[in-house]
């Protein structure tokens, strides 16, 4: 898809040519400038659940953890995996006891984050694929999340939340 996307736009169709739709907005990522630097759909066939819901003018609000995600070292680390920049305090990922990453006082990381490498078995490679994966789920889905901390391996079971539900969660 090429047509340019900005915060406001989750949720709506991706139509075809021929009309059909395609595919459901499901995450806009701006920069501090307010240019779209990544955006993702999920895809739907006729009868799913999204077109249905489409269809019938129902909103969804996107099914979200409460991590902020390194887009900088995602992917690039052994193993390769969706790095967390920051846990949002009270979030299902914070009861969950995910870590964010660590800063010195002029904001310059100094410690990374868990490093989440499968959502519900599926490997995620970084923070795109984590996106992706967890987008395809609904809110008050149960994922199970497995990441490293250091080189030591977890895994958590975690509910998934409405995007709207919190408001500390930077713009995605």
């Amino acid at each position: 898809m090429n047509a340019p996307l900005a915060p406001g736009d989750s949720g709506g169709p991706i139509i075809d040519g021929l009309g059909n739709a395609i595919g459901v907005v499901s995450y806009i990522s701006v920069d501090s400038s307010g240019i779209t630097r990544r955006s993702y759909a999920v895809p739907v066939v006729d009868g799913d659940n999204l077109i249905t819901a489409l269809r019938t003018g129902e909103k969804r609000d996107t099914p979200v953890l409460g991590i902020e995600l390194d887009s900088v070292h995602s992917g690039l680390i052994e193993p390769a995996g969706g790095v967390i920049a920051r846990v949002v305090r009270g979030s299902p990922a914070d009861r969950a006891g995910l870590m964010g990453g660590e800063y010195d006082a002029n904001d310059n990381l100094s410690k990374l984050g868990d490093v989440i490498t499968t959502v519900d078995g599926q490997r995620t490679r970084d923070a795109n694929e984590v996106i992706t994966a967890l987008r395809s789920g609904e809110v008050g889905d149960t994922v199970t999340i497995g990441y490293l901390r250091g080189q030591q391996p977890r895994e958590t079971r975690i509910t998934l939340v409405a995007r709207a539900s919190l408001p500390n969660l930077p713009d995605e």
